[in-house]
């Protein structure tokens, strides 16, 4: 991984010419190339700035930027501050081929120089994780902390969007997720201790890298426990090692996939009795726990129809639950000659009528239908905010309780959807000191269509409470940095990160907003 072993490289190249300097002025100093001449402070904030591309919220949930900054201290540590002078020259040839000798000369001291400091001469402070925060508040400050690093926060905006937008937007999906999941527990339920687990992550495999896939995965676990991601749910027990050594991160179950059921078939055959004998041989071999089956394979609705009530007194006798999974859409049913399946709501409507009708149940107080504990419905595709609430529609008004399914959230929900432009996100620089004196700065397009790109002017303080935060600007970096109002926690101070919410408490943060 290119950001790992070179941190000091995980920048946009334009930003090589933000730090080179020219040769030394008529007075002895060596003046910036693009920079004011005198600057020795630049602050710049980090804000959700619209939710043009996430329509279910106005607000952002705040995530991921502690376990971010520790991350970046210890990556620049072990593979900045740690290597040899030679070895950090020689990572930065890559600066000569790709514009030049010169740029490289201009660069390279600075980079130097930050080496033989030996620590990240920054402040880094940010909201409390779990919380909300609107758009248009900042959600994070960064400001150097030593007049010759000037350049630093704008060097590392690249690794810093790159990495917190996704822990931040990804979180806030699963909170929309849990949203609903609450929703309707609080309709057809007569409990809600079910949730941790009725949304599922099955992302990994169809994110953009394994760094991708840990990012979406810690993120979804903010707001539930179920998750195939062992990357994610070990990300986050090393982490919260110190804070949660007895919270329970993520869990799974055991369950099989298409080439199980094939090897089966090949033993068993693909005709029905093959089906029965492959599902009887998997119940026998696992007679407690859940167990997950994927049941379309072959024939998903003889699987309902024909193989599971030849099996129903096995399947009661398990000390645990049978989970079915079927895959994809199967139009038609042979019990029902008369009905197509016209979508998978439909589809799994008529699941759980059949489970019921096969193994029973229960009226809940709330009058809703609860398969018997034996049996259960996992659905894994295509599961979205913007499609969920239908699928849940659909089960309450056929008369039973949500808790009866779990669902699985895919890639594109977690992978090809999510994108900083979801709220907006943009780092911008506020607050700069020239010659000794703290000049207010700030972005303002002139355009009523870029109106929302507007950054704040001057440094700023974040006052309230979740959800109802608000912004003070206009301060200096001094003034913002004394106000005892501030409502962001310092997360990094001269290369030491000292602060970190235990994830528990995150999780109750989150779930006491729903």
């Amino acid at each position: 991984m290119l950001s790992k072993q070179f941190p000091h490289l995980d920048t946009d190249f334009y930003k090589v010419s933000h730090v080179m300097k020219n040769e030394t002025n008529s007075i002895g100093e060596t003046d910036p190339s693009l920079h004011p001449v005198g600057i020795t402070e630049l602050y710049e904030t980090l804000t959700p700035r619209e939710n043009s591309y996430f329509p279910y919220s106005e607000q952002m949930t705040v995530y991921g930027y502690e376990f971010f900054v520790e991350n970046l201290v210890k990556n620049w540590q072990e593979n900045f501050f740690n290597k040899g002078e030679e070895e950090i020259i020689s990572d930065f040839d890559v600066v000569t081929m790709m514009a030049g000798q010169e740029v490289h000369d201009k660069f390279l001291p600075q980079m130097l120089a930050l080496h033989k400091l030996g620590y990240l001469p920054l402040e880094i402070k940010a909201l409390p994780e779990g919380f909300l925060v609107p758009m248009r508040v900042p959600v994070l400050s960064i400001v150097n902390t030593h007049p010759n690093f000037y350049w630093l926060p704008g060097y590392l905006e690249t690794t810093l969007l790159a990495n917190t937008f996704v822990t931040s937007t990804v979180a806030s999906y699963a909170r929309e997720f849990r949203k609903l999941g609450q929703k309707y527990a609080d309709l057809t339920a007569d409990s809600n201790d079910y949730l941790d687990f009725q949304f599922h992550d099955f992302s990994q495999r169809g994110q953009h890298g394994d760094e991708a896939g840990i990012l979406a995965g810690i993120s979804h676990l903010t707001c539930f426990k179920g998750s195939d991601q062992i990357p994610a749910v070990k990300t986050l027990m090393d982490f919260y090692k110190d804070t949660d050594k007895n919270e329970l991160i993520g869990a799974s179950v055991v369950a099989t996939e298409h080439s199980i059921m094939e090897s089966l078939a090949g033993q068993f055959g693909t005709n029905k009795q093959g089906q029965i004998d492959a599902f009887k041989n998997l119940i026998e071999r696992n007679p407690s726990g859940i167990l997950s089956i994927v049941s379309d394979t072959y024939d998903y609705w003889e699987v309902i129809d024909e193989v599971l009530p030849s099996l129903k007194e096995l399947i009661l006798a398990r000390d645990g639950k049978l989970v079915i999974r079927p895959d994809s859409l199967t139009e038609s049913r042979m019990k029902t000659p008369n009905h197509r399946i016209e979508n998978v709501n439909d589809q799994l409507v008529e699941s759980l009528k059949a489970l019921y009708e096969v193994f029973g149940g229960a009226i809940n107080s709330k009058g809703y239908k609860v398969l018997d504990q034996h049996i259960g419905l996992l659905h894994g595709e295509g599961i979205t905010l913007d499609n969920l609430e239908e699928l849940f529609i659909a089960i309450e008004k056929s008369g039973f309780s949500t808790e009866n399914i779990v669902l699985g959230v895919g890639a594109y929900t977690y992978s090809v959807k999510p994108s900083r432009d979801d709220f907006g996100q943009a780092l911008k620089a506020s607050s700069v000191v020239i010659g000794g004196k703290d000049i207010p700065i700030f972005k303002q397009p002139k355009s009523e269509n870029e109106a929302f790109k507007r950054s704040p002017r001057g440094a700023v303080s974040i006052h309230g409470t979740s959800g109802n935060y608000s912004m003070i600007e206009g301060l200096t970096i001094q003034e913002a940095r004394n106000d005892s109002k501030n409502q962001m926690n310092t997360l990094l101070k001269d290369g030491v990160s000292s602060f970190k919410t235990p994830f528990s408490v995150i999780r109750e943060r989150i779930q006491s907003e729903i």
